[in-house]
């Protein structure tokens, strides 16, 4: 576990782990739902370029869920706090948060490519 001054891990094995064990540990359908998942990033991130501004807390809201969902821990952290934010203020400029997404998902797919490295995600 890590310390509270540590930080975060692109990437929350434990996830990884709870995913494989679930998966019957088949880790090409693994690296699959990582691939999908990135692929849906892509959408979203394009979406919030493009979509009213009234819809990126909704848009980030199902990131955060997704990102969750397969370990991507700081990245959904991240969706959450700019969903607050979008909530609050939905015609602030989105450019610097796209920004800080795409730095984190560059976090991410360095963490996957580690991980899964043999298996091309």
């Amino acid at each position: 576990m890590a310390s509270p001054s540590a930080p975060r891990a692109a990437l929350d094995m434990d996830v990884v782990t709870e995913l494989r064990q679930s998966l019957g540990d088949q880790p090409g359908t693994l690296a699959a739902i990582y691939r999908k998942f990135l692929v849906n990033v892509a959408i979203h991130l394009n979406d919030l370029r493009t979509q009213p501004a009234s819809m990126r807390a909704a848009t980030l809201h199902t990131l955060r869920g997704s990102a969750a969902m397969v370990g991507a821990t700081r990245l959904a952290e991240l969706a959450q706090r700019l969903h607050a934010e979008f909530r609050q203020t939905p015609d602030a400029p989105i450019e610097s948060a796209i920004a800080a997404l795409e730095r984190e998902l560059d976090a991410l797919r360095a963490a996957l490519a580690a991980h899964f490295a043999p298996l091309d995600v």
